[in-house]
C-alpha cells in the first residue's frame, strides 16, 4: 500500500486528487457509495483519531500553516524538507503556491516606487537601479530579485549581485498605497542605489602604497645657491637705507668767509628767548 496525500488546490466537490512521494497524481470520484463511507468512519467514536497512527509515514513534523509560513519568510522547499526528514515531494503541494506569490512580490516590486524623504521617485524602482547599476559599472542583468515576508511583518525585497571578491544586498519594505506600491531603502546600500546625488560607487576600495615613516624631523632643505646666503634681501637693504638716511647727517655746505669751517650751532640766552631774537640767525651781509 502507497501512502498519498491530499492535493487541496486540484480537488473539487465531485473529485479529490492525491499524490504520493513520488509525485504520481491520483484521482477519486465523490460518489454517493464514497460519501456513506466517510460519514460511517467518522461516526464511529474514536475512528477519527485512530486511522493516523502516530509515528506514521503520512505525518509531518510541521502543519501546513507552518510549512508556508517558513518557505514565505526566505525558506527553500529542498532545505525546509531536509530539516524535516521528509522528501520534497511530501511539502511540494504546500511550497508551490506560495513561491508562486513570492515571484508575484518580486514583481511588482521592481514596478514599485523608490521613496527618498517622503516623495516617491518618478522612476520606478528597476529602471532607478538600473541607472545607478550602470554609473557604477555593474553588471544590473546579473542581480537577483528575492522577495520574503516574516509572519508578522511586511513584504521585503532584496537584490543581490556580485562584484569583485564581494556579494552585496540591498534591501528595502514594500507598502502599499493609494497611488502604486512604494519602497522604503532597509540599509545603507539600499539608500545610496536610489540616491541620486551619490556617486561614489558601493563597497569600493583602492589599494595604496605603504608610505615612509620618518622618526626623526627632516632636515631644513639647503639654499641652492651659496651666494645667496650674504646678499641681504631687498626688504633689508630697504630698511638699512632709510636708517642711513635718518641717521647720517646732511654735510653743510663750507662758508665763504672762515677757510672752510663749519657754522657750530650755540644755545640761545634767556633773554633772547623771551625778545624772540634767534642768536644764530644769519645776518645780512653788508
Amino acid at each position: 500500500m502507497r501512502d498519498v496525500q491530499l492535493n487541496a488546490e486540484d480537488s473539487t466537490a465531485s473529485c479529490l486528487v492525491f499524490t504520493d512521494d513520488a509525485g504520481e497524481r491520483f484521482s477519486l470520484t465523490i460518489s454517493d457509495e464514497v460519501r456513506a463511507a466517510l460519514r460511517r468512519v467518522f461516526n464511529e467514536p474514536g475512528a477519527a483519531s485512530s486511522s493516523a497512527p502516530t509515528g506514521s509515514s503520512s505525518t509531518l513534523p510541521l502543519r501546513p500553516r507552518d510549512i508556508q509560513a517558513r518557505i514565505r519568510a526566505g525558506a527553500s522547499a529542498e532545505e525546509l524538507a531536509e530539516s524535516m526528514g521528509v522528501a520534497p515531494a511530501r511539502i511540494a503541494n504546500y511550497a508551490h503556491p506560495v513561491l508562486l506569490e513570492r515571484k508575484q512580490m518580486a514583481e511588482l516590486a521592481k514596478a514599485s516606487h523608490p521613496v527618498r524623504g517622503d516623495v516617491p521617485a518618478t522612476l520606478t524602482l528597476s529602471e532607478t537601479l538600473a541607472t545607478a547599476f550602470g554609473a557604477r559599472g555593474l553588471p544590473f542583468h546579473s542581480a537577483t530579485w528575492t522577495a520574503t515576508k516574516q509572519p508578522q511583518g511586511p513584504w521585503v525585497v532584496t537584490v543581490s549581485w556580485h562584484a569583485g571578491l564581494s556579494d552585496n544586498e540591498a534591501s528595502w519594505t514594500l507598502e502599499r498605497s493609494g497611488t502604486g506600491m512604494h519602497a522604503h531603502a532597509r540599509n545603507a546600500v539600499a539608500a545610496d542605489l536610489i540616491d541620486p546625488d551619490f556617486v561614489q560607487p558601493v563597497r569600493s576600495l583602492t589599494s595604496i602604497g605603504r608610505g615612509v615613516r620618518y622618526d626623526e624631523p627632516m632636515p631644513a632643505k639647503a639654499n641652492s645657491d651659496p651666494g645667496a646666503k650674504d646678499q641681504p634681501s631687498s626688504a633689508h637693504d630697504g630698511e638699512l637705507d632709510g636708517e642711513e638716511l635718518a641717521t647720517t647727517p646732511e654735510p653743510t655746505a663750507p662758508s665763504s668767509r672762515g677757510g672752510g669751517r663749519t657754522r657750530k650751532s650755540t644755545t640761545p640766552r634767556w633773554e633772547d628767548v623771551l625778545l624772540g631774537v634767534r642768536s644764530n640767525a644769519k645776518r645780512p651781509h653788508r
